[in-house]
């Protein structure tokens, strides 16, 4: 399901000045195999900041697939640890708010 090349999108002019959001299942950075983009405009601008692929079948089946193998790993964790990974998590939250909020409308 990986690819090291990138496809160009059709929903951008200059596909150089546009950055490419990809999948991210399982801790990893994945390239779908996709001929359709979609646009990603910056709310506040109405400006397309970035593309994003559209998942087919086959990439939602792997996500799928991995979800529920990550979720089997997750249960198996004694809960005190999973709670002090959320403690952790949340405490990053904090600490990185207004830089997650700076991505997060980049993204939406």
């Amino acid at each position: 399901m990986t690819s090291l090349t990138q496809p160009e999108p059709s929903v951008a002019d200059d596909a150089d000045d546009v950055p490419f959001i990809h999948h991210f299942v399982a801790g990893q950075r994945r390239l779908a195999h996709v001929e359709r983009w979609g646009a990603v405009y910056n709310p506040s601008t109405g400006e397309q900041s970035a593309a994003v692929p559209f998942a087919s079948a086959a990439d939602v089946d792997a996500i799928v697939r991995d979800a529920h193998r990550a979720v089997a790993e997750w249960s198996a964790i004694p809960p005190l640890r999973r709670a002090r990974g959320m403690f952790r998590f949340n405490e990053l939250i904090e600490q990185h708010n207004d830089e997650l909020a700076r991505h997060i409308s980049l993204e939406h």
